[in-house]
This record gives structure tokens, sequence and C-alpha cells, in this order.
């Protein structure tokens, strides 16, 4: 008893010391909210034939919304030569459908439902975007937002071209985007 009344006193010291900002934390996405017609559950094989680029993200989430822009811009540049970008959210089907709205955003917005989707793919933080090949297979990913976009659209442009691999000697997406994440 001794034991867990001196680990609870060093707890509370510890979250004292920390600065007040760092104790606020986002809030966490409902899971299983229920779909809804205007909001659809996702399903990939719909989009055999596209390279795609799946984004997780939430409304709740800073980097995602100021991906906004680029995101639209890939829609509005790339969307007549096959590339489709799915915004993916865990959140309720009301809430998406005001904020895709509300944020003007031009992509799909897809439900997952239950999680089962960025659970699939190992997503385990926001924005995640991964970018899959005609043939749905997962070509490489990017964790965050920023500057590390570049990588995404250098990625799919090469597949909507149907460019044969990257330059041996630039560094890899995938190694790009593990050191982005890294950080």
């Amino acid at each position: 008893m001794r034991h867990v009344a001196l680990s609870a006193l060093l707890l509370l010291f510890a979250l004292a010391a920390l600065p007040a900002g760092a104790r606020a934390a986002e809030p966490t996405p409902p899971r299983g909210a229920a779909p809804r017609a205007g909001v659809p559950t996702v399903d990939l094989a719909r989009h055999r034939g596209d390279v795609v680029v799946l984004e997780f993200m939430a409304t709740w989430c800073g980097a995602c919304k100021s991906a906004i822009p680029t995101v639209n811009g890939w829609h509005e540049r790339y969307g007549s030569r096959g590339l489709r970008i799915i915004s993916v959210s865990k959140e309720d089907a009301d809430l998406l459908e005001r904020f895709k709205s509300e944020a003007g955003l031009t992509s799909e917005l897809e439900q997952d439902e239950d999680g089962a989707l960025a659970d699939r793919f190992g997503v385990r933080a926001l924005p995640t975007f991964i970018v899959f090949d005609r043939d749905l297979g997962e070509v490489g990913r990017v964790v965050g937002a920023g500057p590390d976009l570049a990588r995404v659209e250098a990625t799919f442009k090469r597949l909507l071209d149907d460019a044969g691999p990257s330059d041996p000697g630039s560094p890899s997406f995938e190694a790009t985007a593990a050191a982005g994440a890294a950080r």
C-alpha cells in the first residue's frame, strides 16, 4: 500500500512539472459510429485500376486541416488522370458531412466506422497518407503533413505516368517517410 501511495505521489509531481500545454490533449475520435448515406464506408476494391491515396485524418487534427489545400490541389490537378484521394475518419458521419462542407474538402470522405481499416494498415498517428498503385499494392506512406507531402505527390505522379521506380540514387519514399515519422 505504501508503494502505491508513493507511486501516485510521484506521478502527481511529474504531471505538475509538465508545461500547461503538455497536459491538454486533443479529444479522441469516437469509434464505431454508425455509417450514413452521405458518408460511405471504405471499399478499396472499387478503386482497383486507379492510383489511390488514403489519407487517415480527423476533424479535430490541426495537421490534417493544414493539409486540405494540398489534398484539394491534388484532387483538382490529378483526378482526371486516375488519382483517387480518399480521406478516411473514424468520426461520426454527421460530423464528417459538416466538416467536408465547412472545410471545403473536395476529395472523397469516407468513414472507417469501426477503425478496422486504420488497424489493418497500422495507422497510429494522424494524418497518415498511404499511396497505392493501380493493383492496390501499397507503395509508401507519410505520417504528418508539411514538406513530406511533396514525396507523396512525387510517388503518385510516377504511378500516374506509369514510369518505372525512382532513381536508385535517391532516398526511397519509405525511408524518407520513416525519417519524418521519427522526428
